[in-house]
């Protein structure tokens, strides 16, 4: 009553919630003692190792009327299409829907078959209903009436117990009543009638080579390809055929109801597997299905008996899988309708009262060892010991140690409490390379035995802290002991050496959960706060710090977050599971790389507590496998059959043969991880439905038609990965309305939109697997939104015309208004015009009259200069003159009384020598000081002329700053600012000396009346440097005082006309201006200051050695 089926997934992480299904897919692995007493001695009699699975409830009672199946096909979508005895069921990965309520035509039946053809139509028969299929293209039920349309009873009379494609495009239909009839590619029924009328036939399978097997309750029938005739196989006489499997290396296995098992040999002989419990003997006669899976694996269901694993060639017997009331995890029910395998490489199981289970992908590369009778003393696993030859050392609970032979799965001898061990509860346990073996007492401290025969003998019974917490092999062949607080060393002769201390000399007194010592002699201790390490040198443990260079956050947080795990692969890569992540170590000499591989956070289940590295480098955590090479990880759990629940850190080992030892709560785990495949199912995206407004809309030809006005449109859909429909993840676009991804989960499969504008849609839905790998299989669903009659063509047309009629009115309307407002603006724009011509003439007029103002008053501070320099020369002509004045008044004076005496005749020799001398001294100053007013002249008079006019000559620098420095000598004697001038001579310039001379008069006096305060005594430096040659070099030119200096304000605005910080009091603000303006305009220099209050100031010119052609006003 089954197909095979093709590429599907199976979980039950959602049904619960959905349907009231019972949530059994968070199952315990094994299970248990229920399987043992039976499917353990079978498989151990043969040297077979029994593979006890972990069987997931995907529907039970509650979604499946009575939890009886009747029949189960996946079509090409992934759909898993469940019978039942009230009609045909659905299952998408996160509930059951009952089909009829989708399609109210279908009629709510009994199924008696379910196939899947080549065309993607599924074909259903119905007790009493006859064949209907469905389309996959519209999703549509439509029947397919009887060919005998004539008798009034022909739908209600047939019984299509079985459906096969016959190779062709069509089906063949077996009938309870009527024989086989053909369906052709066309969904018609095919002339010739009925093979085998008036048989009741019980199943029907078309095999490679196009053949027709039929069975009824009197045997096997033979159709050949070709043939008119069916034929009998006579060793198949009399045995009520219930199922047909042609195996994958073409040979024919064929159930019975009452008979058990038989095969049909590729070369036509006929071999009957014997009835019975004992051997390999079939364990009930009614076998009702057949599947391969795993590794030449033929799974066997029975009508009550359960399910059988045998060899796929030989068909001996592996196990025996059986229902075990009250056990999680287990067969449902003894009674099996049928098994088949999907594309996944999932094993769904079709029982009659137990409901839908499934057996994960995983499990052919698991094996598993519980507690119970001919299995562990206690399900908790504390620690692990591989040996070379296979056995392998596990500490059970508080009940010592078990020796287990992982390659049959059997529990050896038992190392209990008394006999050689002080405390059952062994937290660690290693076999070093000299074969002695090592195990942390709970209490009791460290033990060794010295070979397996397992006699325990304790080790430094002296130590004040005996807690031992975690072993590990030291490369001297002693091991390395964390306790409580610290850790030490013990040698192989079991002698200990002292407690080992940090780096810095003080103890060492962490709690220690991990150790490694790896294969270039560090020594890695990992403790709740952090990790440690010691160099092969030696020397202490000091904590795990990354290079400077390398330091980065993730590195920080691995270096000091509790360590869990350490272990080195074969490889020499070292790993280290934390509680934040998993890290890599990059160690140098003196410091320790973290580089994190895998954040906590990444991982929704957490990382696990355990960590193994295999022979190729691959990275598992018991919840979690990491390749480096790729860089991809995996989680892990029930999904792959592994559901390692409350791991044991130190419980975790690699074998020699490669296999992986996980200990758990629950018993023992082997993983082999050559023949695990990671996951990389990609599945497909089936619609849920298309609801408007809460309205399912159906399928037409090109789509959907959505109705128009709707408020709310609602897409479900499903991403058919039934391993874990949970993590399966969404994204989706409505192209023609928005091109970007919408991305959505599990929890929310459904497109959601508002209302849509009428027109023509795509929807495009994608969804990942488990692992998060983008599946290719989209679904594209086209989407027609219907329009309002306002959405029309014909309503925007008419619409458009008023509205641009309107506008056209409104256009009209605001011109008129426009040419009125023009006139009164242009009137406006008029008088404002004139006022603005007005202004602007005003301020014009107000700008030379500035312009004017600011000449006379730059004329009035040069004439005001000028007369303060013919002042001051007056002053200084007067000293010579007045001194001139008074000696040739005493000549004249004496040379009237000589006169007197010659007329007299009293003059004598002497008076006339008296008068000789005076004459002599007199005529000297005289002399002297008209030569002195004659040098004053003649500067004043070169000054005068320099100063009142602007012609260019060549001139000596020096001497131009002297004489101008002699025409401020009154302004500096009535101040106490000494001048030093270092200009040196020879400074040759061709330029305007009446311009320079100007600015050293300024700078003096803008030096004495700012830079000092009151009678303060100061100095200014005038200094000149000569710079390149005569024809292209300058001069700088620099003033210097020590004064009071300036601020930045002052600084700023220095050069500005009418600034000055002594208005009112003889400054008028354009001493500098005036300078600058020489400078910059007249001079082609340029000029900078430099000042600080309290520090004094700095003015620097620097002047071209030959000026620049120019026409100089004459008058300036």
């Amino acid at each position: 009553m089954v197909d095979s089926l093709r590429g599907a997934h199976a979980t039950a992480a959602s049904t619960a919630a959905s349907r009231g299904c019972r949530p059994f897919w968070r199952v315990a692995m094994p299970l248990l003692a229920a399987l043992l007493p039976i499917g353990s001695a079978v498989a151990s009699a043969r040297g077979q190792t029994p593979t006890p699975p972990a069987f997931q409830t995907i529907a039970d009672a509650r979604a499946v009327p009575n939890g009886i199946i009747t029949a189960l096909a996946e079509d090409a979508d992934g759909l898993i299409w469940v019978g039942s005895t009230n009609g045909l069921l659905r299952f998408d990965g996160k509930r059951v829907l009952h089909e009829a309520d989708r399609s109210p035509g279908l009629p709510r039946a009994f199924v008696q078959s379910l196939h899947v053809s080549a065309d993607g139509r599924l074909w259903v028969g119905l007790q009493g209903y006859g064949v209907w299929w469905r389309d996959p293209t519209t999703g549509v039920f439509a029947h397919l009436p009887h060919p005998d349309r004539r008798s009034a009873n022909a739908e209600s009379g047939l019984a299509p117990v079985a459906i096969t494609s016959d190779g062709e495009g069509g089906v063949w239909i077996a009938d309870a009543r009527e024989g086989a009839r053909r369906i052709d590619a066309d969904g018609r029924w095919a002339a010739g009638g009925s093979v085998l009328p008036g048989k009741a036939l019980r199943r029907a399978l078309v095999d490679r080579q196009g053949t027709l097997w039929l069975g009824d309750r009197e045997g096997l029938w033979r159709l050949e390809a070709g043939a008119s005739s069916a034929e009998p196989v006579p060793d198949l006489a009399g045995r009520d055929v219930y199922a047909l499997f042609e195996a994958r290396d073409g040979r024919l296995w064929v159930g019975t109801q009452a008979h058990g098992a038989s095969v049909l040999e590729r070369d036509g002989a006929v071999r009957h597997l014997p009835l019975g419990m004992h051997g390999d003997g079939v364990g009930h006669p009614w076998v009702g299905g057949f599947a391969e899976w795993g590794e030449g694996r033929l799974w066997l269901s029975t009508f009550g008996g359960g399910i059988e694993v045998r060899d796929a060639g030989s068909g001996a017997l592996i196990e025996r899988l059986r229902h075990t009331p009250g056990r999680m995890g287990g067969l449902a029910v003894d009674r099996v309708q049928a098994i088949a395998v999907d594309r996944a490489d999932q094993l769904w199981i079709a029982t009659w009262g137990g409901g839908l289970q499934r057996l994960p992908h995983g499990l052919q590369t698991l094996r598993y060892l519980p507690a119970g009778p001919g299995g562990l003393r206690h399900p908790t696993i504390n620690a692990s010991a591989p040996l070379p030859d296979g056995r392998l050392w596990l500490a059970v609970g508080d009940l010592g140690i078990d020796e287990v032979d992982t390659r049959t799965l059997s529990v050896l001898r038992q190392f209990r409490v008394g006999d050689s061990l002080a405390d059952g509860t062994v937290r660690s346990l290693v076999r070093t390379q000299d074969g002695q073996f090592w195990a942390a007492m709970q209490e009791g401290g460290l033990w060794r035995a010295a070979d397996d025969a397992g006699h325990f003998a304790a080790v430094a019974n002296d130590w004040p802290e005996r807690r031992v917490r975690v072993l590990a092999p030291a490369r001297d062949g002693g091991v390395w002991v964390g306790l409580e607080r610290g850790m030490r060393h013990v040698g192989r002769a079991g002698d200990a050496g002292p407690a080992i201390a940090r780096a810095d000399g003080t103890p060492f007194d962490e709690l220690v959960w991990s150790l490694l010592e790896d294969d270039a002699g560090r020594l890695w201790v990992g403790t709740p706060l952090g990790l440690w390490w010691q160099p092969p040198s030696g020397g202490g443990l000091r904590p795990a710090r990354p290079p400077v260079a390398e330091a980065t956050p993730p590195s920080r947080e691995g270096a000091t977050s509790g360590v869990l795990r350490l272990e080195q692969g074969r490889d020499g890569a070292l790993w280290m599971l934390a509680r934040d992540g998993l890290y890599r170590l990059q160690p140098s000499a003196d410091a320790v790389g973290v580089e994190r591989q895998i954040g906590a956070a990444a991982v929704a289940q957490g990382l696990g507590d355990q960590l193994v590295v295999d022979r190729d480098g691959v990275v598992w955590t018991g919840r979690l496998r990491f390749d480096p090479r790729s860089q991809r990880w995996q989680t892990l759990g029930p999904a792959d059959g592994l559901d390692v629940a409350n791991q044991v850190w130190s419980a975790s080992r690699a074998m020699a043969d490669g296999q992986i030892v996980f200990g758990t709560s629950t018993g023992l785990v082997l993983l082999d991880p050559s023949r695990f495949r990671p996951w990389a199912f990609t599945p497909r995206v089936v619609l849920d439905a298309v609801e408007a407004d809460g309205v399912a809309l159906p399928r037409e030809s090109r789509g959907w038609r959505v109705p128009a006005g709707t408020r709310r449109l609602a897409i479900g859909f499903s991403g058919l990965d039934y391993s874990d429909p949970a993590a399966v993840r969404y994204r989706y676009r409505l192209e023609g309305h928005d091109d970007r991804w919408n991305a959505t989960d599990a929890s929310q499969p459904t497109a959601a939109f508002g209302r849509l504008w009428p027109g023509e849609y795509l929807l495009v839905v994608e969804a990942t697997n488990r692992v998060g790998d983008w599946s290719p299989h989209a679904l594209v669903l086209p989407l027609t939104v219907e329009a309002m009659f306002w959405q029309t063509p014909a309503f925007l047309f008419v619409t458009l015309l008023l509205v641009l009629l309107l506008v056209a009115g409104l256009v009209h309307w605001r011109e008129s208004l426009a040419a009125k407002g023009a006139l009164r603006l242009q009137a406006l724009v008029d008088l404002r015009t004139a006022e603005l011509v007005q202004a602007r003439d005003n301020a014009e007029q107000a700008l030379q009259d500035l312009q004017g103002a600011q000449g006379r008053l730059v004329e009035a501070q040069k004439m005001a200069s000028l007369g303060q320099m013919v002042a001051g020369v007056a002053h200084e002509l007067n000293t010579p003159l007045g001194n001139a004045l008074v000696v040739s008044s005493t000549l004249h004076e004496h040379a009237q009384g000589l006169a007197r005496a010659v007329e007299e005749g009293r003059l004598k020799r002497s008076d006339l020598d008296d008068f000789l001398r005076t004459l002599g001294e007199g005529s000297e100053l005289v002399v002297r000081s008209i030569g002195r007013a004659h040098e004053l002249v003649s500067s004043f008079k070169q000054v005068a002329v320099d100063r009142s006019s602007s012609k260019r000559r060549r001139f000596d620098l020096a001497a131009v700053v002297q004489e101008a420095l002699a025409m401020e000598g009154p302004t500096l004697r009535h101040s106490r600012v000494r001048v030093e001038v270092r200009v040196p001579e020879g400074i040759t310039m061709d330029s305007y000396p009446g311009a320079i001379s100007q600015i050293v008069g300024n700078m003096v006096s803008n030096a004495v009346m700012h830079a000092f305060d009151g009678d303060a005594v100061g100095t200014l430096r005038i200094e000149a440097t000569r710079h390149g040659d005569e024809r292209d070099g300058d001069v700088v030119l620099s003033f210097a005082d020590d004064g009071r200096g300036m601020d930045e304000v002052v600084r700023r605005k220095a050069f500005e006309p009418f600034f000055t910080t002594r208005m009112g009091r003889g400054g008028t603000g354009l001493g500098l201006n005036i300078v600058y303006n020489l400078v910059v305009q007249l001079l082609a220099g340029s000029i900078s200051v430099e000042s600080r209050p309290g520090f004094g100031t700095l003015f620097e010119l620097r002047l071209p050695l030959v000026a620049p052609p120019s026409t100089p006003d004459a008058d300036r």
